[in-house]
C-alpha cells in the first residue's frame, strides 16, 4: 500500500539505518540518493561512535553484529573501558587533558556504509542502486499521500517521506521554507587532509597516541591527528591518516558560501594549513610538515542549524540525522545523535506505527519528533558553545569537551 510506504532521501548513515529498521519491522521502503554510488565521490572520512555503540545494536539485524561493526574502524585496535583521547598544547606539547572514551569506536565511514546496506531484500537493492542519481526538486503532500519530484522528472509516492540527506538537505528546505531552513554560517574554517605519511611521522603520531588526539592553540587553533585506514597486516606505506586544523577566519564571512574549496589536491589549502603548523610545537610541526603536495584535501566555512519544531503534514514528512541537526565537528557528536534519531524512530514505529490507519504514521511522529526536537536542538547549540570555546584559550578548560568530554549532556542530566 503506497499509504505505508516510506520514501527514504539520502543513503548515508541515517538513511541506510532507518531502512534497517523499517525493515525489521516489516514496513515497505525506498532509498533515494544522488549519488550514483557509495564510492562515487573520492572525499571519506572518518567519524567516532562514542556513547550510542546500545542504540546502534537496536537498529541493526542480527546478522550484522557488533564485531563486524567494529572491524569497520579505521584500525585493528581492540576496543576497551580504558580507552583515551589525550588534549595536547600545541605551542609547547604538554598534556592538558585525558578523556576517558571506554569503548569507543573510530569508524571508516565507507566500510561502515557498505555493512550497514547489508542485509536488505534483494530487490529493495536492486532498486536502491537503480535510484542513485536521483536529486529531490519537490514535495507535494495532501496529509495522506506524500508525492517526491526527482529532476530527472520521475515521481515517487508513499505514506511518509524522511530526509536524511545531510546538512544540506532539500527536505529541510522545502519542509521549512529556505530561509527559516538555513544554515547558520561560523566564523570558523577547516582543513581536512587524507594522507599517507613518511614513517619518521608515523612513529612521531603513534607516540602522542595509538589512534587519535585533539589539539589546541593558545592562538585560537585545533588540530586532530589520527589514523583513517591503518592494519597491521600492511605496511606502514599503505596507512592513511586523517589530518584536521580549524580556526577562526573572518574575511569573507559575509559573501563567500560554506564549501570554500572544492576536494582535490590544493597547494594553497596546504600552503596556508603548514604556515598555521609552523606555531606549533614538535612534534606536531614536523607531522603537518610532513604532508606530502599532492595529499587529498579539501577546506569549509563551518555551520550548524540548531533544530526548530517543523510541521510534518498530518504524519507524511519529517527529517532524521544531520538533516534534522547539522553540528559543528569539535565533540564528535553528529553521527551519535544520528543513531540516536534512528533508534528513537525505531521505538516509536514499533509502539505506534498504525498499517491499517488512514494515517498509520502519525501519532509515532509525534513521539518521535518531541525527542528529537529537544535533543537535537540542545545538541546544536552545545555543540557551537563547544567550538567557540575551544578556539579562544581563555574559554577551552570550561568548554564542554573539558567539563564532559565526549558524553552528552542529556545522559548525565548535567
Amino acid at each position: 500500500m503506497t499509504s505505508n510506504r516510506v520514501l527514504i532521501i539520502g543513503g548515508g548513515s541515517a538513511g541506510f539505518l532507518t531502512a534497517q529498521v523499517l525493515k525489521k519491522l516489516g514496513i515497505p521502503y525506498s532509498i533515494f540518493e544522488q549519488d550514483t554510488a557509495l564510492d562515487s565521490r573520492p572525499r571519506d572520512w572518518d567519524f567516532g561512535i562514542y556513547w550510542a555503540q546500545t542504540p546502534l545494536s537496536d537498529c541493526l539485524p542480527p546478522e550484522i553484529t557488533e564485531e563486524r561493526v567494529r572491524a569497520t574502524q579505521v584500525d585493528d585496535l581492540t576496543i576497551s573501558s580504558d580507552d583515551t583521547l589525550p588534549i595536547y598544547d600545541l605551542s609547547t606539547g604538554e598534556t592538558l587533558l585525558v578523556i576517558p572514551t571506554p569503548f569507543a569506536m573510530r569508524i571508516h565511514r565507507r566500510k561502515f556504509l557498505r555493512l550497514i546496506s547489508e542485509g536488505l531484500d534483494v530487490k529493495v537493492v536492486l532498486i536502491e542502486w537503480e535510484k542513485y542519481g536521483k536529486r529531490l526538486i519537490g514535495i507535494e503532500t495532501n496529509g495522506k499521500v506524500v508525492t517526491a519530484t526527482f529532476a530527472d522528472g520521475t515521481q515517487e509516492q508513499g505514506g511518509l517521506l524522511i530526509g536524511a540527506e545531510g546538512a544540506h538537505s532539500r527536505v529541510r528546505d522545502l519542509l521549512l521554507g529556505p530561509e527559516q531552513a538555513a544554515l547558520k554560517r561560523n566564523p570558523l574554517v577547516l582543513t581536512y587532509v587524507v594522507t599517507k605519511l613518511p614513517e619518521e611521522a608515523i612513529a612521531k603520531m603513534r607516540k602522542l597516541h595509538k589512534r587519535m588526539t585533539s589539539c589546541f592553540h593558545p592562538e585560537g587553533i585545533f588540530a586532530w591527528f589520527g589514523a583513517h585506514e591503518r592494519s597491521e597486516a600492511t605496511p606502514p606505506s599503505e596507512w592513511t591518516f586523517t589530518l584536521m586544523m580549524s580556526w577562526n577566519e573572518y574575511e569573507g564571512f559575509y559573501t563567500t558560501t560554506t564549501e570554500i574549496s572544492n576536494i582535490g589536491s590544493k597547494p594553497e589549502i596546504l600552503r596556508r594549513a603548514k604556515a598555521q603548523a609552523q606555531k606549533f610545537a614538535e612534534p606536531f610541526r614536523s607531522i603537518w610538515n610532513a604532508v606530502p603536495d599532492n595529499a587529498l584535501v579539501w577546506h569549509n566555512r563551518l555551520s550548524s542549524w540548531p533544530t526548530e519544531e517543523w510541521d510534518n503534514r498530518n504524519g507524511t514528512v519529517t527529517l532524521i540525522g544531520d538533516a534534522a541537526h547539522p553540528m559543528l565537528p569539535h565533540r564528535g557528536q553528529g553521527l551519535n545523535n544520528a543513531i540516536h534519531d534512528v533508534a528513537s524512530l525505531h521505538s516509536a514505529f514499533r509502539e505506534y506505527y498504525k498499517p491499517d490507519n488512514s494515517e498509520p504514521f502519525k501519532h509515532a511522529l509525534e513521539v518521535y519528533e518531541s525527542d528529537l526536537w529537544k535533543r537535537g536542538r540542545e545538541a546544536v547549540i552545545m555543540s557551537d558553545e563547544n567550538s567557540e570555546a575551544v578556539h579562544n584559550w581563555d574559554k577551552l578548560k570550561k568548554s564542554p569537551l573539558f567539563t564532559l568530554g565526549i558524553k552528552p549532556r542529556a545522559m548525565n542530566g548535567n
